[in-house]
């Protein structure tokens, strides 16, 4: 069983967790798990490995529609401008998944 909070949600087919899920996952302070997709950017394809979708302007209906369910839900940071919204595989190379305390 999944701790709390840490349902993944779908994006264009792939299964994705926020930013903020990562730091909840691994009981971390705010700006953690972005500090840790910044270092790893490099190695990440976008589109594949993480999406980064404008909060106030998303790329299509479905983008939108799973922002406002992100934000219902509590999985954005309030003051974010953009979701970078980060795939299973991505998730694995911060070191951060369901269940993981990020360590």
């Amino acid at each position: 069983m999944n701790p709390p909070g840490t349902a993944l949600y779908r994006h264009r087919g792939v299964d994705v967790a926020t930013l903020r899920q990562l730091d909840q996952w691994a009981a971390a302070p705010k700006g953690t798990a972005f500090r840790a997709f910044k270092r790893c950017q490099a190695g990440l394809v976008e589109e594949r490995d993480f999406f980064v979708e404008p909060i106030d302007a998303p790329s299509d209906a479905a983008a939108a529609a799973l922002i406002e369910r992100l934000r219902a839900d509590g999985r954005l940071y309030p003051s974010s401008h953009v979701a970078i919204l980060l795939s299973r595989a991505a998730c694995s190379r911060l070191q951060v998944m369901p269940g993981s305390d990020g360590r």
